[in-house]
């Protein structure tokens, strides 16, 4: 394994409440662009969300280069799913496990799926893949400039949750998105169909078989995983939930299948680390 030092350096996080961006804010800073948090969506606040065209108006503040990556799910009734979006602000993939899918772990592209498709068949568009507009009453994007990001070269971790901690947490970066993406061994996942508007036990919410799935990936795959860290016991609440400065979304590459990474053993992988200055929380309690 190759270990990559960061320079140690203070991060200063502006936590503001605010619809939409402060007049001449030109999003020149690595960025946490958060729309409600994890602690009230599992406290039953899963009914209002965002829509992607707000999503995006928010984005267009920044670089069409910039990296984004993160975390979210929607308020589908019985059917929330996992949102993993990743890309560039120029062009975002909104990955999402259905869990009404085949299999309950199906992995589509939300933005995509919402456009009509022209088939030679029909010789007009045909109806798109999904007949819903996502809203999502939870999301978090880092956007970073790529340039700044640090990459380690990772082989034969155990835990890759425990890898992370560890190894940010000595390197002094504070806040950050994570973008992993290698070969993995077994994999534990869960997926979110019923996130209930009376709320969830915080302290065992991804033990509880009444809203989420568990499946297990036994088999090696590649897999691209997405995600945030915070080690501001403040902040994990609003991107994880207390006590846990990491949380990973992710998909297998080739059969497109994931969800709600709860635990991954690391093959061989590549971690891009995004150092985040800046937090933009649009709708907070």
């Amino acid at each position: 394994m190759r270990f990559v030092t960061l320079p140690l350096v203070t991060l200063l996080i502006f936590l503001t409440a605010v619809i939409g961006f402060a007049q001449g804010d030109e999003g020149d800073q690595p960025t946490l662009l958060v729309y409600s948090s994890v602690k009230q969506l599992l406290s039953g606040d899963v009914t209002d969300g965002i829509l992607i065209p707000e999503v995006e108006s928010h984005l267009e503040h920044y670089a069409p280069e910039w990296s984004v990556m993160g975390v979210g799910t929607t308020n589908n009734e019985m059917r929330n799913g996992e949102l993993m979006p990743d890309g560039t602000v120029e062009h975002v993939h909104y990955w999402w496990v259905d869990p009404s899918s085949e299999g309950q772990n199906q992995v589509i592209d939300l933005l995509a799926a919402l456009k009509p498709v022209a088939t030679p068949e029909q010789g007009e568009k045909a109806a798109p893949v999904i007949d819903f507009e996502p809203e999502f009453p939870f999301i978090a994007l880092a956007i970073a400039n790529p340039e700044d990001a640090v990459v380690y070269e990772v082989q034969n971790v155990e835990n890759l949750h425990e890898w992370l901690v560890a190894t940010l947490g000595e390197s002094g970066v504070t806040l950050a998105g994570l973008h992993i993406t290698g070969q993995f061994g077994a994999v534990s996942t869960t997926v979110g169909y019923n996130l209930p508007k009376v709320g969830i036990d915080l302290s065992a919410a991804y033990m509880n078989t009444d809203s989420f799935r568990f499946i297990d990936y036994a088999e090696p795959a590649v897999w691209t995983i997405n995600g945030l860290y915070s080690s501001d016991p403040a902040l994990q609440p609003v991107i994880s939930t207390e006590g846990r400065p990491v949380h990973l979304h992710g998909y297998q590459d080739e059969a497109m299948v994931g969800g709600h990474i709860a635990k991954a053993a690391v093959e061989s992988v590549t971690v891009t680390v995004y150092p985040l200055e800046n937090v933009i929380q649009t709708r907070e309690e």
